[in-house]
């Protein structure tokens, strides 16, 4: 390393099974990183997709490989970190890839601070051709922010050593969020530092776990809260936080159903969101709900049994839907008919009479004609 002392050996583990078409790429992506103290482990679940064939070419680069049934991705990952002596430790799906010098990356950043437990980057989403889509974007973590946001971490571009990993246990091979799950857990032992650097792909195809189990995915993670919450030693400070962080799940939750086209179960857990009591905690991500809900056969309907005959919306969530119609009415202009920019100015100005100030809000809300998308009629 820069002060001459040995590199940290990093563990790499990745499970896989019958995504030969991405394994190869997968695995060069491990290898050609010329990181010197390298141990990488394969866990293959009896693939009968040609993926034994392509690690048998690349034996001798590994560590330790096995092809045989399991009982899923976590049970592949135990097996490869009970394998795994490194310093450093992190797991690659079959699909996702590493960047050129990650793994020196993470180990400087390691060795740059002691008290480190977990190291994390950026990630790229890729389609099913590799092709760059959007960059995942992170933050600074720390519990309350696990608890606030979901999971702002990018799994493929995190590592973690092994020590901590060990003390608390490793993975919670049953859970379908290990990643999440983890992370809670680590946070109550560890600091967890950010590099801003681009360190890993995520690939978004359609038999990706991420697409394919949205929501299961969602309800598990509220599983892993109550796992959390249930803690004997989990601190008073993170308690006041529960309300918070139910609320928050709730809400995706009840996005993911509505992208999966389930309207029923859509509604039940934004009611299971807006029951909880959230007014002692900065606000969850409201804004984004009606954007999405905008669609709906009958939401506004349904909107309007939940203001005023369920339960009081707080001031703050009732401001914050106010401005999200307005912001929709404004980005979506030429595009939204005479009917729906009428409920939208109408539910803006519902929820936050004072929002709908401006003369020509009302103007879009009585004229009678629907604006073309032309430079002519832009107003």
């Amino acid at each position: 390393m820069p002060d001459g002392s040995p590199w940290p050996q990093v563990s790499i583990v990745t499970p896989s099974y019958n995504q030969g078409q991405y394994l190869e790429e997968t695995i060069r992506s491990v290898l050609f990183q010329g990181y010197p103290n390298l141990e990488y482990i394969i866990i293959d679940g009896g693939s009968t997709d040609g993926s034994v064939e392509i690690i048998h070419k690349y034996e001798p680069w590994l560590a330790y490989w096995i092809s045989e049934s399991d009982q899923g991705q976590g049970d592949a990952l135990r097996k490869g970190f009970d394998q795994a002596s490194g310093e450093i430790f992190a797991w690659l799906n079959s699909d996702d890839t590493y960047l050129p010098g990650c793994l020196a990356k993470t180990a400087l950043a390691f060795q740059e601070d002691h008290t480190i437990g977990v190291v994390f980057g950026e990630c790229l989403y890729t389609d099913a051709a590799n092709k760059g889509l959007r960059r995942y974007g992170t933050m600074d973590i720390s519990p309350t922010n696990l608890l606030h946001r979901g999971n702002p971490i990018a799994q493929p571009a995190s590592f973690f050593l092994q020590k901590t990993y060990r003390s608390i246990g490793g993975l919670n091979s049953s859970s379908n969020v290990m990643d999440y799950d983890l992370w809670l857990r680590l946070s109550l032992r560890t600091k967890f530092k950010r590099i801003p650097d681009l360190l890993a792909t995520y690939r978004l195809w359609e038999n990706s776990k991420t697409v394919q189990h949205m929501p299961q995915l969602r309800i598990e993670m509220v599983r892993a809260l109550d796992s959390f919450f249930d803690r004997s030693d989990l601190p008073e400070s993170l308690h006041i936080h529960k309300a918070y962080a139910y609320a928050f799940n709730y809400l995706h939750i009840s996005t993911a159903f509505v992208e999966a086209g389930d309207v029923k179960k859509a509604k039940e857990y934004l009611r299971l969101s807006l029951q909880q009591d959230t007014s002692s905690n900065l606000d969850p991500d409201w804004s984004r709900l009606p954007l999405v809900w905008l669609s709906l056969p009958n939401f506004f309907r349904f909107l309007e049994q939940v203001v005023t005959t369920s339960f009081a919306l707080p001031i703050n969530i009732r401001q914050q839907w106010s401005q999200a119609c307005l912001e929709h009415l404004f980005a979506n202009l030429w595009n939204v008919s005479l009917s729906d920019r009428r409920k939208l100015v109408y539910w803006a100005f519902r929820m936050w009479p004072r929002s709908v100030w401006n003369r020509g809000v009302w103007s879009l809300f009585f004229r009678q004609r629907k604006y073309s998308n032309s430079t002519s009629q832009n107003p």
